[in-house]
């Protein structure tokens, strides 16, 4: 869990920069579709670190674990993990 809040917190903080940026420009400005292209590139690569670390991104900031006893979901800034569905005989 130390790891994932680690990596959410930094790319969170990268994200709310980002939007600062974009909302602060007019919106016929050009450099939006940059911003926002960068913004979706935070995104994705926020996924793919998650999917190293054994989790599946469900939303933004939102994450899912698959466990032997169910499915596991993490929402920043929780500390906690919390089950969603326990599966049947599950531990």
């Amino acid at each position: 869990m130390p790891v994932l809040t680690r990596i959410t917190q930094e790319t969170v903080s990268r994200a709310e920069a980002l939007a600062l940026r974009y909302e602060a420009l007019p919106s016929s400005h050009p450099a939006r579709g940059e911003l926002e292209r960068e913004l979706n590139q935070l995104i994705l690569a926020w996924a793919a670190k998650v999917a190293k670390l054994g989790g599946e991104a469900k939303g933004l900031w939102l994450v899912d674990f698959d466990s032997e006893s169910g499915v596991l979901a993490w929402r920043y800034p929780e500390s906690e993990l919390r089950e969603l569905e326990a599966r049947p005989g599950g531990g």
